[in-house]
C-alpha cells in the first residue's frame, strides 16, 4: 500500500509531467482488477489497493474568453488574410467542435440544405516509433472521442452564412472543409501555432485552442440554453459531465430564480 500510495503521489505532483486525479484513479482502477485476480489465485492474502486515496483535485476555474476578448478575437478573424484557417477558428468558435474534429471535417459532413454540420471524425497524433521514448509521430483518423461524440450540430443563421461565404470564395473545393496547400487536411499543431499569432494580433493573453469549446459552451450556458441541448451539441455522454464543466455560468440564472421567492411575504403572525 505504502508503495501504491507514493506511487500515486508521485504521478499526482511530477511537475510538467503530472497526471489528473481522474487518470491516476483509472491506473490504480488498473491495478486494483489485476491485484484482487491474484487474491482469487492465492498469490497476496489483500489487495493493497484497498488502503490507497486519492485526494480530491480542487475544480480550477474555467478560462474562457470575456466579452471584450470575444469581440477582438472576431474581428481579428474576420480581417485575417488565411480564409482558411480563419473560418475555421470561427467555426470552432461558433460551434464548440474539437481541434481534431475540425481538422477531419468534410465537405460531405456539411449540409446546406438541412442546415447541419455532422461531427463523425477525427484527426489524431499517434507515436509510431518502435523505440522506447520515440518522437516520430502520425496523424491517422480514428473516429470521434466517443460514441456520444458523434453527433449533428445545427447551424444558426451566423453559422450558415459564415460557412457558404467560405465555400463560394474558394477556387478549388477539395475533399476537406479546412484543406491544406497540399489538398490535404491541417495539422492540428498548424492551427495551434496560428490561434497563438491571431491571439497575438489581438493583443489578447495567450491561450490553449481548446479555450474555443470553453468559451462555446460558457456562452451557449450564459444564454439558457437547454443543457440537454448544450451536452448533445458539444458530444458529451450526459449532462452531468456538461453541469461539472460548465455550471459557473449559470450563476446569475440562480440568482433570479432565488430572487423569484424573496417576493413571498413572510406571515410575521407564524
Amino acid at each position: 500500500s505504502e508503495i501504491l500510495q507514493d506511487y500515486v503521489k508521485t504521478k499526482l505532483n511530477n511537475h510538467r509531467k503530472a497526471l489528473s486525479s481522474a487518470t491516476v484513479r483509472r491506473h490504480l482502477s488498473i491495478l486494483s482488477s489485476s491485484l484482487k485476480q491474484a487474491v482469487k489465485l492465492g498469490i497476496i492474502t489483500v489487495n493493497p489497493c484497498m488502503n490507497v486515496s486519492i485526494p480530491t483535485a480542487r475544480k480550477k476555474k474555467l478560462d474562457v474568453f470575456n466579452k471584450d476578448e470575444y469581440l477582438k478575437l472576431e474581428k481579428t478573424l474576420c480581417r485575417d488574410q488565411d480564409k482558411v484557417k480563419a473560418t475555421a477558428v470561427l467555426l470552432a468558435l461558433k460551434t464548440g467542435v474539437r481541434l481534431g474534429e475540425l481538422a477531419a471535417l468534410r465537405w460531405y459532413d456539411i449540409d446546406f440544405e438541412e442546415k447541419t454540420i455532422m461531427v463523425r471524425d477525427a484527426v489524431h497524433r499517434v507515436n509510431t516509433s518502435e523505440e522506447a521514448g520515440g518522437k516520430k509521430t502520425e496523424m491517422i483518423f480514428e473516429g470521434t472521442k466517443s460514441y456520444y461524440s458523434e453527433r449533428t450540430i445545427p447551424m444558426n443563421h451566423e453559422i450558415y452564412a459564415l460557412l457558404k461565404g467560405y465555400e463560394a470564395g474558394l477556387s478549388v473545393k477539395g475533399e476537406f472543409v479546412f484543406s491544406s496547400k497540399k489538398g490535404s487536411f491541417i495539422d492540428p499543431r498548424v492551427y495551434q501555432t496560428y490561434f497563438a499569432d491571431v491571439l497575438k494580433n489581438a493583443d489578447i493573453k495567450k491561450r490553449n485552442f481548446h479555450i474555443l469549446r470553453h468559451t462555446f459552451a460558457t456562452r451557449a450556458a450564459s444564454k439558457n440554453m437547454q443543457l440537454s441541448v448544450l451536452s448533445r451539441l458539444l458530444g458529451h455522454s450526459n449532462i452531468a459531465v456538461t453541469l461539472k464543466r460548465y455550471i459557473h455560468p449559470l450563476t446569475e440564472q440562480d440568482r433570479i430564480e432565488m430572487n423569484k421567492i424573496s417576493e413571498i411575504p413572510i406571515d410575521k403572525e407564524k
